[in-house]
């Protein structure tokens, strides 16, 4: 149980004082009391924590290009030509992102994936 749940139950249930809960709980009267007046007018439901983010991170590679990235993966790798971060951001030409914004598109997209940790201790012991 959290600790709004359970300031809201040991007032509305066990008939508690805002003022004992709060004290007991290191919170404000306040907080105490904003959540009990949630409670009553929502239910649990309005106990949730609401995302605070933005929908969608404003930096985030428009989906449009990281189409456009996969499908430049996709031809060069049928044609059997390089299909690295670099050789893509050539083809996109000059309104290509960095090479490292490629590679997480790649990996995000699953195109890339990373060594399993045995096969880096063998190439390490190679070196």
């Amino acid at each position: 149980m959290d600790l709004a749940n359970y300031c809201v139950n040991a007032v509305l249930v066990e008939g508690r004082s805002l003022r004992a809960v709060a004290s007991a709980t290191g919170r404000s009267k306040s907080w105490v009391h904003r959540h009990v007046a949630l409670y009553r007018e929502g239910g649990d439901a309005a106990l949730v924590p609401l995302k605070r983010g933005p929908e969608v991170a404003p930096s985030r590679t428009p989906a449009l290009l990281e189409d456009r990235i996969v499908v430049l993966r996709k031809r060069l790798a049928e044609e059997g030509l390089d299909d690295g971060a670099r050789t893509i951001r050539y083809h996109l030409g000059l309104d290509a992102p960095s090479l490292s914004t490629i590679h997480r598109v790649l990996v995000r997209r699953g195109f890339v994936t990373p060594p399993a940790p045995e096969a880096t201790k063998v190439l390490l012991a190679a070196l």
